[in-house]
């Protein structure tokens, strides 16, 4: 009897240390799950306590620990649709967090294996690798991209890249694209340097030509520069495409719009003239990486002219340069490759691509914008205004570069979202965005050495993210997100 009641507490404490032995397995995952958590919650304790010590001026070189930045153009192609490089300066050794919402579409009409890539400091597709989303499909569908990824970064500047592939490279049969993808990075001295391109502006005597660039198209508005409605309806911007692509016209979309006045040089007469009833347009395409200039509703047999730079996906547009058969006047960046310096200028014995090299030397570092400084009273100065650069390094650092083949260059200061001016006097305007504020330079230049120097005095323009000089005292901001005009 003993026996028989000895075997079955022996059976039950058996049961017990089994059923012990899982509930301790289970807590296990639970265990490694809080200790994530735990983590998690020193990393965030230790980032609100940084923002604390800032609050109360115990670490004055705190600026920033998040900044944003949108892709709000619908962009689609075959192959690896990329986005250009989103481009940020961090503080090294902290952990920052890349936060990464949007859409992505695909337009397929086979079996194929579609797939989107997020990359960190890497161009190569299958290098760098933060995120991978992989589908197999034969029909149309869209999906939305989440997700947080973490990492101590080792240097201060960084960059992502985002691409989605349909699995084909034949534009009848697959594409692939993005639509309103926002990124996020949250950090320790944070600022995201990509240039956003949502409002360009041309600036004529008489008349502004405003380009708006929003997610799904492009509107332009010209306006007299004595009667400026930024809520006056804008035209859409159509049927401009290259002839040569007009079979995948269906599956791609213009992006990177500047709307800009039809302008001829005659050299007889050393005259300018200015068509009103041809609009024109520099743009991209998002099958590849040129710059094209065309006009609206071009004739069955015209062919829409590539700008004779194929690495422009980043690119602004300065004065027209005359005597030339076009008006090119272009500051690039290849974002998507090499991030080296360009530029596109055409004189009367010149019209091609350059690479911007400093007394024919490579100028070394990554380059994240080159804005074409504008002369704003080049009509009335043919030929005589030079063409000339204000570029950003991927350190947030701005340099001034006399020419596209410079002879020295200039630091300004730390910024981006660049624009500048030259005045009548050949003093240049510098417009940089830091933080949430404007920060204004002036370039004067020293005749003695034929060389521009930084004035000491700057202003600063509170609460703004951009700053365009009208053709007088008047100028465009974009306060914090809004764009208005202010008149002289």
């Amino acid at each position: 009897m003993d026996n028989i009641i000895q075997t079955i507490k022996l059976e039950e404490i058996e049961k017990r240390l089994n059923s012990l032995n899982k509930s301790l397995k289970s807590e296990e995952s639970n265990i490694v799950l809080l200790s994530d958590y735990i983590s998690n919650l020193k990393d965030i304790v230790g980032m609100l306590r940084m923002n604390i010590e800032t609050l109360f001026g115990l670490d004055p070189n705190f600026f920033s620990y998040c900044d944003t930045f949108d892709i709000n153009s619908k962009r689609w192609g075959v192959g690896s649709v990329r986005t250009d490089r989103i481009f940020f300066v961090c503080t090294p050794g902290i952990k920052t967090y890349i936060k990464i919402t949007g859409n992505i579409f695909y337009k397929l009409e086979d079996d194929f294996e579609p797939y989107f890539r997020a990359l960190l400091n890497s161009t190569n597709l299958t290098d760098g690798i933060i995120y991978e989303k992989n589908f197999k499909a034969n029909h149309d569908f869209s999906t939305k991209i989440e997700f947080t990824y973490s990492f101590i970064p080792t240097k201060q500047d960084n960059m992502i890249m985002l691409l989605t592939h349909a699995g084909t490279t034949d534009y009848l049969k697959g594409t692939s694209g993005f639509d309103n993808i926002k990124v996020e990075i949250i950090g320790y001295n944070v600022a995201i340097l990509s240039r956003k391109y949502d409002f360009r502006l041309f600036i004529t005597k008489n008349n502004y030509y405003i380009t708006k660039n929003l997610s799904d198209h492009s509107e332009y508005l010209k306006a007299p520069i004595n009667n400026v409605d930024l809520s006056a309806p804008f035209n859409l911007v159509e049927n401009i495409k290259p002839t040569n692509v007009a079979a995948y016209s269906n599956r791609l979309h213009h992006y990177n719009v500047t709307y800009v006045p039809n302008v001829t040089y005659d050299k007889q007469t050393k005259e300018l003239s200015v068509d009103e009833n041809q609009n024109m347009f520099y743009f991209s395409y998002s099958y590849n990486s040129v710059v094209i200039y065309a006009k609206q509703n071009p004739l069955p047999n015209e062919f829409s002219q590539f700008v004779p730079i194929n690495k422009g996906i980043s690119y602004t547009v300065g004065h027209p340069l005359f005597p030339a058969v076009k008006p090119y006047n272009l500051g690039n960046v290849y974002t998507n490759y090499d991030c080296n310096l360009y530029a596109t200028v055409a004189l009367e014995n010149k019209l091609s691509e350059v690479e911007m090299r400093l007394n024919g030397e490579k100028i070394d570092g990554l380059w994240v914008d080159n804005c074409s400084v504008f002369a704003k009273d080049w009509e009335d100065h043919i030929g005589e205004r030079q063409h000339c650069y204000v570029a950003t390094s991927s350190l947030a650092e701005v340099y001034f570069f006399d020419s596209d083949l410079p002879t020295y260059k200039l630091y300004i200061g730390k910024g981006h979202q660049v624009s500048a001016f030259m005045q009548s006097d050949l003093s240049i305007n510098v417009y940089m965005k830091w933080l949430n504020n404007i920060h204004k330079k002036v370039l004067v230049l020293n005749p003695s050495t034929n060389k521009y120097e930084v004035q000491d005095d700057e202003e600063i323009i509170e609460n703004a993210w951009e700053y365009l000089e009208g053709y007088g005292n008047d100028y465009f901001i974009n306060r914090m997100g809004t764009w208005e005009y202010v008149s002289n």
